[in-house]
């Protein structure tokens, strides 16, 4: 079951897509990549409920997950907030 989901753009076809996110084990892990239609860059404000995801234990990622552009099976993760 989809426990959250975060927007996302490709790197490389720089193309917008959704990761959705599902509890397993006590941690959340990045389950897949769905194609999306666009969002604003700067996205809603950091109190808005649908952009927010508390939990506990760690954010893993799932061996088989792709971007669903170009394949990649990396996520990159900001820099400044981890």
């Amino acid at each position: 079951m989809v426990h959250g989901v975060v927007p996302a753009r490709c790197a490389k076809k720089k193309e917008y897509f959704e990761i959705q996110l599902e509890y397993a084990g006590g941690n959340v892990e990045i389950a897949r990549g769905v194609k999306a239609a666009p969002r604003s860059r700067t996205g809603g404000p950091s109190d808005d409920p649908a952009r927010t995801l508390d939990f506990l234990g760690s954010l893993l990622t799932r061996e088989d997950y792709a971007c669903p552009w170009c394949g990649n099976g990396r996520v990159a993760r900001c820099g400044t907030c981890g």
